[in-house]
């Protein structure tokens, strides 16, 4: 019987400046032959692979010398290919979000950026107007946490965000095959109480308001390329971060849900959950 591989234990702290570190692979950006060699070292848990497989936080935490900064990470949840500095309401999602950097967690910014299917999508959530990538006002909070309740509805329905289904066509679909009389404020509703107990569960697991951040990467340019001049304004993320904890009936500065909110969501049985920040 197979066993599988366990969590290494504290070894040490690797520096990775010595060939030794990495045993001789040249781990360098756009490297794809080492990128190959390094995915199969991680699957045998070999060498460097060993310090890897657990992922970009515990590889930092472990290599040291302020390596956190470059885990591009939230919650422990690496990045998909889509950039917050562009996606910028994707991006608070990418931070507050209970499992962390997920790109399915809401839509996307650049499909409501302009008229067009993106805004046909959103009109039903009575967003009636485009608005930039870039804008973190709170009409796009607002349109950033509509979409989150719509793809957590649709991530317990378990059909793939892929399909360009609207919220109403899934609600019908749901209606065909169980005969229930649903309804969309319904389906946005669940949406909401799953956003909420995700947020006790995690909090109960002694996550806080503290994690709900971005790598300080964002906050700046890159040294080159399209995003040379781009960047996340550190202050208008957290005026956002604020206004979604109070949209969504969360204690602003902890995030932690309020009594009434928890009784609105009928799910007042969970209070107990919702530990101090």
């Amino acid at each position: 019987m197979s066993v599988l591989p366990t969590a290494p234990p504290p070894g040490p702290t690797f520096t990775f400046d010595q060939p030794e570190d990495t045993g001789g692979i040249d781990l360098r950006f756009g490297n794809a032959r080492a990128m190959l060699e390094v995915i199969e070292l991680i699957a045998h848990r070999q060498g460097i692979g060993n310090v890897l497989a657990d992922g970009s936080r515990k590889a930092a935490q472990r290599i040291g010398h302020g390596a956190e900064e470059f885990a591009i990470q939230v919650k422990g949840v690496e990045f998909g290919m889509h950039e917050p500095r562009v996606k910028q309401g994707l991006g608070l999602m990418y931070s507050i979000a209970a499992n962390g950097a997920d790109h399915g967690c809401t839509g996307h910014d650049t499909l409501f950026a302009q008229e067009g299917r993106g805004m046909e999508a959103v009109r039903g959530l009575d967003s009636l107007d485009p608005l930039p990538a870039n804008d973190l006002s709170t009409a796009k909070v607002d349109r950033i946490r509509n979409l989150h309740f719509v793809r957590n509805f649709t991530d317990s329905l378990v059909t793939c965000n892929f399909v360009p289904w609207t919220l109403r066509q899934q609600v019908e679909m749901l209606r065909a095959l169980t005969g229930w009389d649903y309804t969309d404020f319904e389906a946005l509703r669940l949406g909401e109480r799953v956003a909420t107990m995700a947020r006790l569960f995690n909090l109960r697991e002694g996550l806080t308001a503290a994690d709900d951040q971005l790598p300080k990467r964002f906050f700046s340019p890159t040294p080159r390329g399209a995003l040379k001049s781009t960047a996340i304004d550190a202050e208008a993320m957290n005026r956002a971060k604020r206004t979604f904890y109070t949209l969504m009936g969360w204690d602003p500065i902890t995030g932690v849900p309020t009594q009434e909110k928890l009784e609105e969501l009928s799910i007042g049985w969970v209070a107990s959950e919702a530990v101090s920040a």
